[in-house]
């Protein structure tokens, strides 16, 4: 006889007792772990791991061609040593016009005396991306 529950943390639980004569459960949920939660075993997890590690702290270089398109304006970022003394990090977040094939806008006149009047202008979106590397995680963030 199988049963079903719902709990807050797996989502969909189920026990099912006639498996190998034992009870076997299982999870209807990708991976999930709960930030902020106010258990003892979960309360310091901070979304996407900003608290324990911090993003900035485990930003890494881009590469070019890669990570941004062959146009994009590449930005260096300066950081602090141990003992405060400044250092570069060339790369770190690169500026690029994202095309994606949208319409900004579009306007067309009803034609008239022979004037065909049609305009349209592609949508156009500046971004600034940066990626941080924390755990097995890549985090890509575009603004």
């Amino acid at each position: 006889m199988g049963q079903l529950g719902f709990s807050p943390k797996a989502r969909y639980t189920g026990w099912d007792d006639n498996i190998s004569g034992s009870d076997s459960g299982w999870f209807a949920s990708e991976v999930f772990v709960p930030y902020m939660d106010p258990d003892q075993h979960w309360y310091f997890k901070s979304y996407l791991d900003v608290g324990e590690y911090g993003l900035g702290a485990t930003a890494m270089a881009l590469v070019e061609l890669n990570d941004c398109p062959r146009y994009s304006y590449y930005m260096d970022r300066v950081f602090a040593t141990a003992d405060g003394r400044p250092f570069i990090q060339p790369n770190m977040i690169c500026i690029f016009e994202r095309y994606a094939g949208d319409i900004g806008w579009r306007h067309s006149e009803i034609p008239a005396m022979g004037f065909d009047m049609r305009e349209s202008r592609p949508k156009v979106t500046l971004v600034a991306r940066m990626v941080s590397s924390v755990g097995n995680y890549d985090y890509i963030f575009d603004w």
